[in-house]
């Protein structure tokens, strides 16, 4: 998944024309761009989660692996990515040729693109359990969501790891099992989503206590992330079908480098929605980059204090230096006379 299947056959079955040097420069800059929003806002998502106490819910230890997951599609997916292009305006492909570092970079990719479908599922997963079943869902242990988390990275890297034996890239088990991860975990998030309104509509009239305003705000933000993600994904599933399936079709370049652009910027887009949509993190966030802002602002001023007593410690001695060399004068001058 995550370009996984995607950039092995758009590779080694479609022929890619040479781009000119514009579009390599706009293309890598986008994509360069998107990393940077990735890990910047996923990484504000994590800071938020160890700073402050309020944020160590159950819910949000599905949302840390989300960002987690979506950090390392910032720090190595979209590396390689940007790599590849270069590679291809180069005309120099022969590195991805089954070679050790080309299969890894189709593990890893496959590991992150997974471990964010997997981790908003569980996000899903975990508000209808709230939901329809609040008592069992208030006693229930903090180990079991741990162990949730953990067999969805154990899931993911079992997947990935399917992908690093030298064996053809395009194989057709390998194929089956990314579609598998793609719309097995699509259609269990509809279903979900509309469990979720079901229950929900059931309790309008048990507002008070039910705290319906809530959780139908947060109900809306999953619905907002299902459709982000579908909507990044869509094009990048078609691409990559489409590829497979007729090897004779020839999909134009930009249409598949704007497929992999949409798909990775998903990333970059969760934790906007979380901080437009969901007041803890918004607070949360705010508070981080306004203490950076005064840390960086008061490391400014102390230096710059640091500065001015230097200055005027010189300029002390300097006038002590005079004065003691004018009187040394004066005293010459009197044993003179």
């Amino acid at each position: 998944m995550n370009n996984s299947s995607g950039v092995s056959i758009s590779v080694h079955q479609q022929s890619f024309n040479k781009m000119h040097l514009a579009e390599l420069v706009s293309w890598c800059t986008v994509n360069g761009l998107v990393a940077i929003l990735t890990i910047f806002g996923n990484s504000l998502v994590i800071a938020a989660f160890v700073c402050f106490k309020k944020l160590r819910t159950r819910t949000t230890y599905f949302v840390v692996g989300l960002a987690a997951a979506d950090i390392l599609v910032g720090l190595l997916s979209i590396p390689f990515w940007i790599a590849t292009l270069i590679s291809i305006w180069l005309e120099s492909v022969s590195w991805m040729s089954n070679s050790l570092l080309y299969r890894a970079f189709i593990a890893l990719d496959v590991f992150s693109g997974i471990a964010s479908i997997l981790h908003l599922l569980l996000i899903s997963l975990e508000r209808l359990y709230a939901i329809g079943w609040p008592v069992r869902h208030r006693v229930s242990s903090k180990r079991s969501y741990l162990l949730s988390a953990s067999m969805a990275w154990f899931i993911t890297l079992g997947t990935a790891a399917m992908f690093v034996p030298e064996k053809n890239l395009t194989h057709f088990p390998r194929f089956l099992v990314l579609q598998l991860c793609f719309f097995v975990p699509l259609t269990l998030l509809c279903i979900t989503y509309i469990m979720m309104g079901i229950i929900v509509k059931c309790h309008t009239h048990d507002s008070n206590s039910w705290n319906h305003l809530k959780e139908t705000k947060l109900i809306l933000t999953i619905l907002f992330l299902i459709i982000l993600f579908i909507a990044a994904w869509a094009p990048f599933m078609a691409v990559n079908i489409i590829m497979y399936l007729c090897e004779k079709c020839s999909i134009p370049n930009n249409v598949v480098y704007f497929s992999k652009l949409l798909h990775y910027s998903n990333s970059a887009v969760n934790p906007l929605v979380y901080s437009l949509r969901l007041p803890e993190f918004k607070k949360a966030f705010y508070i981080l980059l306004k203490d950076r802002q005064q840390r960086r602002h008061s490391s400014l001023t102390t230096a710059n204090f640091v500065k001015e007593k230097n200055r005027s410690l010189r300029q002390g001695r300097n006038s002590l230096a005079k004065n003691v060399q004018k009187k040394a004068g004066d005293f010459s001058h009197i044993v003179d006379v």
